[in-house]
Protein backbone atom coordinates (compact mmCIF):
# COMPACT_ATOMS: atom_id res chain seq x y z
CA UNK A 1 0.00 0.00 0.00
CA UNK A 2 1.31 3.44 -0.95
CA UNK A 3 1.18 6.41 1.42
CA UNK A 4 -0.71 8.36 -1.25
CA UNK A 5 -3.50 5.76 -1.07
CA UNK A 6 -3.98 6.38 2.65
CA UNK A 7 -3.21 10.07 3.14
CA UNK A 8 -4.37 13.11 1.21
CA UNK A 9 -1.85 14.12 -1.50
CA UNK A 10 -0.96 17.48 0.06
CA UNK A 11 -0.57 16.22 3.65
CA UNK A 12 3.09 17.31 3.86
CA UNK A 13 2.92 20.26 1.46
CA UNK A 14 5.70 22.75 2.21
CA UNK A 15 7.03 20.60 5.06
CA UNK A 16 10.66 19.48 4.99
CA UNK A 17 11.57 15.89 5.81
CA UNK A 18 15.13 14.86 6.65
CA UNK A 19 16.06 11.39 5.47
CA UNK A 20 19.32 9.60 6.21
CA UNK A 21 20.43 6.72 4.04
CA UNK A 22 18.34 8.14 1.23
CA UNK A 23 20.51 6.88 -1.59
CA UNK A 24 19.08 3.38 -1.61
CA UNK A 25 16.79 0.88 0.06
CA UNK A 26 14.26 1.96 2.63
CA UNK A 27 15.56 5.55 2.76
CA UNK A 28 15.07 5.95 -0.99
CA UNK A 29 11.59 4.42 -0.87
CA UNK A 30 10.57 6.67 2.01
CA UNK A 31 11.82 9.72 0.11
CA UNK A 32 9.50 8.89 -2.79
CA UNK A 33 6.53 8.32 -0.47
CA UNK A 34 7.06 11.64 1.32
CA UNK A 35 7.52 13.42 -2.01
CA UNK A 36 4.19 11.99 -3.19
CA UNK A 37 2.60 13.67 -0.17
CA UNK A 38 4.06 17.05 -1.15
CA UNK A 39 7.06 17.19 1.18
CA UNK A 40 10.29 18.96 0.38
CA UNK A 41 12.99 16.29 0.67
CA UNK A 42 16.41 16.67 2.31
CA UNK A 43 18.38 13.47 1.84
CA UNK A 44 21.79 12.52 3.11
CA UNK A 45 23.90 9.48 2.34
CA UNK A 46 27.50 8.29 2.30
CA UNK A 47 27.52 7.14 -1.32
CA UNK A 48 27.31 10.34 -3.35
CA UNK A 49 26.57 8.62 -6.68
CA UNK A 50 23.50 6.87 -5.25
CA UNK A 51 22.45 10.04 -3.44
CA UNK A 52 22.54 12.08 -6.64
CA UNK A 53 20.76 9.34 -8.62
CA UNK A 54 17.96 9.32 -6.06
CA UNK A 55 17.78 13.12 -6.08
CA UNK A 56 17.57 13.19 -9.89
CA UNK A 57 14.79 10.58 -9.88
CA UNK A 58 12.87 12.54 -7.25
CA UNK A 59 13.28 15.81 -9.15
CA UNK A 60 11.93 14.07 -12.26
CA UNK A 61 8.66 13.60 -10.33
CA UNK A 62 8.54 17.32 -9.55
CA UNK A 63 9.83 17.06 -5.98
CA UNK A 64 11.99 19.74 -4.40
CA UNK A 65 15.14 17.99 -3.20
CA UNK A 66 18.20 19.00 -1.20
CA UNK A 67 21.19 16.67 -0.86
CA UNK A 68 24.17 16.44 1.46
CA UNK A 69 26.92 13.89 1.91
CA UNK A 70 26.30 12.36 5.32
CA UNK A 71 27.81 9.67 7.51
CA UNK A 72 25.59 9.27 10.57
CA UNK A 73 28.53 7.80 12.49
CA UNK A 74 30.06 11.31 12.48
CA UNK A 75 28.30 13.35 15.18
CA UNK A 76 29.53 16.69 13.83
CA UNK A 77 28.32 15.82 10.34
CA UNK A 78 24.87 14.95 11.70
CA UNK A 79 24.69 18.18 13.70
CA UNK A 80 25.62 20.15 10.58
CA UNK A 81 23.03 18.29 8.51
CA UNK A 82 20.24 19.10 10.94
CA UNK A 83 21.26 22.72 11.55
Amino acid sequence: MRASEVFRPDLLKDQVVLITGGGSGIGRAIAFEFAALGARIAIGARKIERLEATADALRATGAEVFTAPLDIRDVEAVEGYVA
